[in-house]
C-alpha cells in the first residue's frame, strides 16, 4: 500500500496483453520511441503499461511518480498543450528540468477518462529528438485510442467491483459453511435397488446464482479449490447414513484434483465407496498431470466417473485419456432416446465402450417411466433423476432408503 491508502487495482492479463498491443502500435504510428499510460491515484501516478523501441530505464511498469513531477498533470490541467512537436519551442516545457533531465525533444499526451467520466490517467509518447511530422491529426489519433483503452480498461475496472463482491460473498459462505449438499439417488436399472448418491451443492447467498455460476465466480477470483473442498466436506458426511455398498458420487473439478487437497480431506472415509465426477465441459489441458494427480487416490479404491457424457465434442478424448470407471450420460439425452434413432445409437455405443472397459453407464435427467424403459432396453447400467427421487438433505436419507 502507499502513502495515500489507495492502492490501484491491476488489471487482468489478458487485459494487460490487450492494452500493451493497442499502445505499441499507436506508438510506432506516431514514430516515438517510448509510449506508457499512467494511473493518477491521490497526489500520484503510477506507471501502468510501457512499450519501447529498444531496453529504456527511463520510463518502467510500476514506477510511482509525483503529480507533480513531468507533463501528465500538467497536460491534464492545460498548462502543457497536448501535442509539442519540439519542446524547445514550448517556454512551458523548457520551464520544467523534467524536460531537459530525461531528455524529451517531442511529446504528445491526452487524458484518459473512464466510461463513468472518471480521469483514469494519461496517455502519453516521447522522443529524445523532435519529431516535426507530428500533426493535429496525430492528437485526434491519440484521442481515439485513448478512448478504445479507456473503454478496456472501464470493462476491467467493473470485473474487479464484480470480482470484490463475489470475493466477500464467498468469504461469507466458507464462514457459513456453505454450500449445503442435497443427494440424489443414483438406481440400478435391472433391479431398482440404490447403487449411489450424487452430491449436489446448494447455497442460499444473493445475489441467487446456480451452484455452477457460484463456482465459477469462485474460480475467476482464486477461491475456487477452497469452495469446493468445504462442498466436499459436507458431502462426505453422507457416508456415514448411507446403508449397503451404494457409493457417494462428488463433483470434482480437474483444477481440485491437481491441488493435491483432495486426499487429505477424504481421509478416514472408505475410499471405495467414492466417486469423483469430472464433466466432459471441463477443460483439461494436461491430461498426464491430471492423471498422476488422480493416480493415488485410484490406487486407495476411488473411482472416477465422466459426467455429461455425449453433451460436446470432448468426451472422445475425456474417455480415452481418464478411462473412468463411470460414464454419465448428459441429461439432454433423456429426452430424445425413446426415440431419436441417433441418440439412441450414440448410448448404444457408450455402453459397447463401457462394457468393453469394465465401466457402467449412468443416465442423468430421467423423469418418466418411458425414459427409464429406453435406457434399459439399451444396456444401460444406471439411472438418477426425478423419476426416482429428487434431491434431498441428508436428514431425509434415512427414511428414504427405509421406504
Amino acid at each position: 500500500m502507499n502513502d495515500t491508502g489507495i492502492y490501484p487495482a491491476r488489471p487482468s492479463p489478458d487485459s494487460d496483453s490487450a492494452i500493451t498491443a493497442v499502445l505499441t502500435a499507436l506508438r510506432k504510428h506516431l514514430g516515438m520511441e517510448v509510449g506508457f499510460i499512467s494511473e493518477f491515484f491521490g497526489d500520484r501516478r503510477r506507471i501502468r503499461f510501457v512499450t519501447a523501441d529498444r531496453e529504456q530505464t527511463l520510463v518502467c511498469p510500476g514506477d510511482v511518480i509525483p503529480l507533480s513531477v513531468g507533463y501528465c498533470q500538467r497536460i491534464v490541467d492545460g498548462r502543457l498543450p497536448e501535442l509539442m512537436a519540439d519542446t524547445s519551442q514550448v517556454a512551458a516545457a523548457m520551464e520544467i528540468d523534467f524536460t531537459r533531465n530525461v531528455p524529451i525533444g517531442s511529446h504528445i499526451g491526452v487524458p484518459v477518462r473512464l466510461a463513468s467520466g472518471e480521469l483514469y490517467g494519461t496517455l502519453c509518447c516521447f522522443r529524445a529528438k523532435p519529431n516535426y511530422k507530428l500533426q493535429d491529426r496525430d492528437l485526434e489519433v491519440m484521442h481515439a485510442f485513448a478512448d478504445i483503452i479507456a473503454g478496456d480498461l472501464s470493462r476491467q475496472r467493473s470485473a474487479d467491483a464484480r470480482g470484490q463482491a463475489d470475493r466477500a460473498v464467498i468469504e461469507s459462505a466458507l464462514a457459513r459453511n456453505q454450500p449445503a449438499v442435497v443427494y440424489q439417488p443414483i438406481v440400478d436399472l435391472a433391479t431398482e435397488t440404490v447403487m449411489g448418491l450424487e452430491g449436489l451443492a446448494r447455497f442460499s447467498l444473493v445475489p441467487d446464482r446456480s451452484p455452477d455460476k457460484w463456482f465459477k465466480a469462485a474460480d475467476a477470483i482464486g477461491m475456487g479449490v477452497e469452495l469446493e473442498l468445504n462442498a466436499v466436506r459436507n458431502a462426505t458426511q453422507s457416508l456415514r447414513c448411507i446403508p449397503g455398498k451404494a457409493y457417494l458420487a462428488l463433483n470434482c473439478s480437474p483444477t481440485l484434483i491437481r491441488s493435491g487437497r483432495l486426499a487429505s480431506v477424504l481421509a478416514g472415509f472408505p475410499l471405495s465407496r467414492i466417486v469423483l465426477e469430472v464433466t466432459e465441459h471441463s477443460i483439461v489441458d494436461d491430461f498426464d498431470l491430471l492423471q498422476r494427480s488422480l493416480r493415488p487416490l485410484r490406487t486407495e479404491g476411488v473411482k472416477l466417473a465422466m459426467d455429461d457424457a455425449g453433451a460436446g465434442f470432448s468426451s472422445l478424448q475425456h474417455l480415452v485419456q481418464l478411462r473412468p470407471d463411470v460414464i454419465k450420460l448428459d441429461l439432454s439425452l433423456a429426452r430424445v432416446v425413446g426415440d431419436d434413432a441417433t441418440a439412441r445409437a450414440l448410448v448404444a455405443a457408450l455402453v459397447a465402450f463401457a462394457n468393453a472397459t469394465s465401466a457402467s453407464v449412468v443416465a442423468e435427467g430421467v423423469e418418466t417411466p418411458g425414459m427409464a424403459a429406453s435406457y434399459r432396453e439399451l444396456g444401460v447400467h444406471g439411472a438418477q433423476g426425478y423419476y426416482f427421487a429428487r434431491p434431498m438433505p441428508l436428514e431425509e436419507l434415512t427414511c428414504f432408503f427405509d421406504r
